[in-house]
This record gives structure tokens, sequence and C-alpha cells, in this order.
């Protein structure tokens, strides 16, 4: 099933996938580091924002958006994987063996929630980066 979603993801935002392999070449550690702040920071965000009934709404889409980056966390980051391991390779080829290598580490059995909890940070740490470099641009 992840490789289906790479299948979709590639050619859906073939420009982010490609836009974090590139990303990655320079602003790994950064990446990581901002990914795990805003791992830890949504969560708290959205309970403090679940109180007040105003603020309810967008407490629930931060929770969608937790969950969502859960879910695809693992084809996105062996997307990036797969093409800064198999350079050499058709990119689509090496997403895919990427997400192939990241799902079949999820089957050991204590490794099964490191894996996707490392990809979220990956991909918070990808979403928060992107949002700083195009707000430095302007």
């Amino acid at each position: 099933a992840h490789a289906l979603l790479v299948l979709l993801f590639f050619f859906l935002i073939k420009g982010a996938m490609e836009s974090a392999v590139k990303l990655t070449e320079t602003k790994l550690s950064r990446m990581f580091m901002l990914g795990f702040v805003a791992f830890f920071v949504l969560p708290l965000l959205g309970f403090f924002l679940l109180f007040p009934l105003v603020t309810a709404p967008i407490s629930a889409l931060i929770f969608i958006f937790i969950a969502v980056l859960w879910m695809f966390s693992i084809p996105f980051a062996g997307y990036v994987l797969g093409r800064r391991l198999f350079g050499d390779m058709a990119p689509l080829g090496a997403g895919v063996i990427g997400t192939l290598v990241l799902t079949a580490v999820c089957y050991i059995p204590c490794l099964f929630f490191v894996v996707p909890t490392v990809c979220s940070i990956f991909i918070a740490g990808y979403l928060t980066q992107s949002f700083l470099d195009k707000r430095m641009e302007k």
C-alpha cells in the first residue's frame, strides 16, 4: 500500500517531494530539529486550544493535521530516503525502494512506532523549514 501511495504522490506532489530531497542536502539537521519541536508543540497547542469553545475547531484541525502527517509519513520520507540513497536510479524507482525499506523496518516488532514517529518528525521539519525559507525570500 505504501508503494502505491508513492506512485500517487509522485504524480500529485512531485515538486514537493523533489524539494524535500534538495532541502535534505543542506539543511537535514535543522529540519530534524524543527520537526522535533513541532512534533511536541503541535499536540500541546491542540490540547490548549481545545478548552476555549471558540478555538475548538482550530484544535480539531491541528489533530487532523497530525493524523494525516502520521499516516503519510512513511511514503513521503521513503521517497526522500530512496532518492538520497539511490540517486543514480530513476526517481520513481528509487522512491519506491526507499519506501519499501522503511515499510520493511516497520515490521520489526520494537520499531513499529519508532519509524513512523521519526518519519513524522522529518516531514514536520520539512514543512516548517520550507515555510521559513519561503518567508525569508519575501
